[in-house]
């Protein structure tokens, strides 16, 4: 029994020197690939509310700030617009209505992105910041009540 074993043992060594030495004298066939990523444009807005605060009076000049934030990806191309067709429009018009029923009271008023609209640059990955102006474009005579627009600001990218 115990040569048994050793012969086994030895064929086993030897078939697998075999397969060794044929491993080595065999034929090699590769092929290369990329490694890829895409990075896509992407960027994101944010407009503050522009908020004229409590008043006693609606008096014609009478200006506050706010600002739009623009963050994007490096490089990418940015256009801040109050036109949703993408045309460069940094100044827009119109009137806050009350929000008591019955009160047909308006407040005219002018919004401006100040420095302009377009472009306002490439991203860099960090908040691209812009002020947006209100003004309150002629004196009213109207009903104490809350006066509101709602108003939207468009990033191109």
């Amino acid at each position: 029994m115990i040569k048994s074993t050793k012969f086994r043992l030895f064929s086993f060594a030897a078939a697998s020197l075999s397969v060794a030495f044929e491993m080595s004298q065999a034929s090699q066939v590769n092929d290369g690939f990329t490694a890829r990523l895409r990075q896509l444009p992407s960027c994101s807005v944010t407009a503050n509310d522009v908020d004229f605060g409590n008043v006693t009076a609606v008096t014609n000049g009478t200006t506050v700030n706010s600002t739009i934030v623009a963050r994007c990806t490096q490089g990418t191309p940015v256009v801040i617009t109050f036109n949703p067709n993408g045309n460069t429009r940094n100044q827009t018009t119109g009137s806050m209505t009350a929000t008591l029923v019955g009160n047909t009271d308006t407040i005219p008023y002018r919004l401006n992105i100040v420095g302009g609209c377009c472009p306002i640059g490439l991203g860099l990955n960090t908040p691209i910041t812009r002020t947006l102006r209100g003004r309150i474009t002629a004196n009213r005579n109207v009903t104490p009540d809350t006066y509101t627009a709602q108003r939207t600001v468009y990033l191109f990218f």
